[in-house]
């Protein structure tokens, strides 16, 4: 797109999301480049996402490891790798968290998350030519396990893909700190 086509688009969408001349005002618009994406980002409505301080801090270390490293890696070369990066840019993050499946309030099962940042931004790493619908039922399962509410699924395919799912606690059927015996 030429550039002033791009401007066109950016501020045409941006009078679609403001409903008075006040508001747009208020809102101005701004433009982040992530892996060659433009994403467009007014005023706060970026701000109303779960978290999104941390996930944009996330995808930004992201975008800068698929950089480097290029995609045809192994999952746990990228896993490593982010861990370095995450690290490097001061997030706090757990590597391969446990996670226990409750039914009934019984436990019934256990798996692992690939990492979780700050406490509240569970992330799956995936690897290989095409996007597989299963790992984002991967993701929305670790959710559902957990009290967590935002996940970020990072796919170091030949091109990067960031999918952001949010499922809050109160859509979950998650059992009492008495019936798993923790405080």
């Amino acid at each position: 797109m030429e550039p002033r086509r791009n401007e066109s688009v950016r501020l045409f969408l941006w009078r679609m999301v403001c409903s008075s001349a006040e508001e747009r005002e208020d809102r101005l618009p701004s433009t982040a480049l992530h892996g060659g994406t433009q994403i467009l980002t007014v005023g706060h409505m970026h701000n109303r996402l779960l978290h999104s301080a941390i996930t944009d801090r996330i995808i930004r270390v992201f975008y800068d490891v698929h950089t480097e490293l290029g995609a045809g890696h192994l999952e746990s070369v990228y896993a490593n790798a982010m861990a370095i990066a995450l690290s490097d840019a001061g997030i706090e993050f757990q590597r391969e968290v446990k996670i226990v499946v409750y039914f009934r309030g019984q436990a019934v099962g256990m798996f692992k998350a690939d990492a979780l940042v700050e406490s509240v931004v569970m992330v799956e790493y995936k690897a290989g030519r095409q996007l597989d619908a299963t790992w984002e039922e991967q993701l929305l399962n670790h959710l559902r396990n957990t009290r967590v509410e935002v996940g970020l699924m990072l796919f170091f395919g030949l091109r990067a893909s960031v999918k952001r799912r949010i499922l809050t606690n109160d859509r979950k059927h998650l059992p009492s700190a008495e019936q798993t015996g923790q405080e």
